[in-house]
């Protein structure tokens, strides 16, 4: 087999504008796994602990990225 005949053969288009991937049932994964709220409903749980620590940790490292460039430009 050569390339030439490889890609002929190839019932998927390879160079797609990304506003056309949604209508295409190669590219539709909502049947694999449920989306947005029916996922939410069935597996979802709170951890407000882990967000709002999430939260402080990553505001603190951004308020602390600013310094540190400022020394790394200086």
């Amino acid at each position: 087999l050569n390339s030439a005949s490889m890609l002929s053969n190839n019932p998927i288009p390879q160079f797609l504008p990304i506003w056309q991937w949604i209508s295409m049932p190669e590219y539709n994964c909502s049947r694999l796994r449920p989306i947005g709220d029916e996922w939410t409903d069935k597996f979802g749980e709170s951890h407000p602990i882990y967000g709002y620590t999430s939260v402080i940790v990553g505001v603190i490292c951004e308020i602390l990225y600013i310094p540190c460039a400022y020394a790394f430009f200086k």
